[in-house]
């Protein structure tokens, strides 16, 4: 495996870039102006110049470049052709395609959704860590959302899956959405949503005494900070508006992915737990229960997920130098095999912990049918092997002390 990745998201505001060493380290980032004008024809050379440039910065041999990842805002296939990116003017071409033309050193290019990108980055290094499958939904000026199943990213046939800010949430509402429709989640989950929300409240109680009212101009962390301070009407009716309507649309829409987790980020994941507690609370009451369990986080990266992700889709096809002896250990220790199952890694704590509990059925029936090759159910969790939990407490008693890699005894665990 060559030693470098770079990770580009042409999401934002600016492109973001990140040169990765392929053990996950981020050497270095920068951002490049994104040059919409033209329909976007600067976009690409822009990107392919600012990583040549960085190579011969860097002194770096095109031969130690794994390849180029890279999110883009809009629906993309399995070859990397994009159908249309409004918010860059570009119409239907192929990704790969086109950057081979501008650097043919460029040997392996993997282009995905930017929010799909972020969703696999927040799995990699952020909130998600540990978990094979997530659905993550980003709350800001429109609403964006991934989908990765077994550590793979689900586009669905034309590369549209996770498409949710313009489902129908509420059939009785009058005003249009901007797409032309009525009752689009993006009404009531978005930026402008929450505080069209907020206004809306104020209109109808306007002798209630609020911190709303005191503001001179109703943004995300002055609805946000209200609702901290237990304002009347910012934690009491516009939290729950929010959630109500994301639990409409979750009634509805998990039993197309099941995830493990759900990663909820974008600019109004800055609401924290005053943001996630209302929207879970509402999924556990109203969701199919096989899915109340369903854990959520929230996103850890911020406007880097997505840079990230594309750098971690370069590793999908990478065989690890320790993979044969990893098969074969857990394929002889089942119990280890199932302990790893059984307890994932806590991202926030560090710690192996039990706030991720598989049902032993699940768990049984998923190792005993796979008990040659039981690693081959292990290895999409962990990326590479630095990322395997270490140590005495990783390990049932029967195998404290062996390593991993060669099953040998050291007496205090595989450093």
């Amino acid at each position: 495996m060559k030693p470098y990745a770079f990770g580009v998201d042409a999401g934002g505001p600016a492109i973001q870039i990140g040169l990765f060493q392929t053990t996950g380290h981020l050497v270095e980032k920068w951002t490049i102006p994104t040059r919409i004008e033209d329909h976007g024809s600067n976009i690409l050379p822009d990107i392919v110049a600012s990583i040549r440039e960085k190579v011969e910065q860097r002194s770096l041999s095109w031969d130690c470049i794994e390849g180029v990842g890279m999110g883009v805002p809009g629906p993309v296939t399995e070859d990397g052709t994009v159908l249309r990116c409004v918010n860059l003017g570009w119409d239907v071409f192929n990704i790969p395609q086109k950057v081979q033309e501008l650097e043919p050193r460029i040997e392996k290019l993997r282009v995905a959704n930017d929010v799909n990108a972020a969703t696999l980055g927040e799995m990699w290094q952020g909130g998600a860590q540990w978990n094979g499958s997530a659905v993550m939904v980003t709350l800001g000026p429109g609403i964006g959302s991934g989908i990765v199943v077994n550590n793979r990213i689900f586009e669905g046939c034309s590369g549209a899956a996770g498409e949710i800010g313009h489902m129908c949430v509420n059939p009785q509402e009058t005003r249009r959405c901007t797409c032309g429709n009525y009752g689009c989640l993006e009404q009531y989950c978005s930026t402008s949503g929450l505080i069209q929300s907020a206004k809306a409240l104020l209109e109808q109680h306007p002798g209630d005494p609020s911190l709303l009212g005191q503001a001179e101009e109703l943004t995300p962390a002055v609805i946000f900070q209200a609702a901290r301070q237990r304002d009347l009407l910012a934690p009491g009716r516009a939290g729950p508006a929010l959630a109500s309507s994301w639990a409409r649309l979750w009634r509805r829409w998990p039993a197309s992915s099941n995830p493990q987790v759900i990663v909820i980020g974008g600019e109004l994941s800055s609401g924290g737990e005053v943001l996630l507690k209302p929207i879970e609370d509402y999924f556990r009451k109203y969701a199919f229960h096989v899915f109340r369990n369903t854990e959520f986080v929230l996103a850890e990266l911020g406007d880097e997920a997505g840079m990230y992700g594309s750098a971690r889709m370069l590793f999908d096809e990478v065989k690890l130098e320790e993979e044969e002896e990893i098969l074969e250990f857990f394929s002889r220790r089942p119990r280890a095999a199932a302990f790893f199952l059984y307890f994932k890694k806590d991202s926030r704590s560090q710690k192996l912990g039990r706030n991720r509990f598989y049902p032993p059925k699940d768990l049984t029936g998923r190792v005993n049918e796979q008990a040659a090759g039981v690693g081959e159910v292990l290895l999409p969790f962990f990326v590479d092997h630095a990322q395997l939990p270490h140590g005495p407490r990783s390990l049932p008693p029967k195998d404290r002390g062996r390593c991993p890699g060669d099953g040998s005894r050291s007496g205090r665990g595989c450093r």
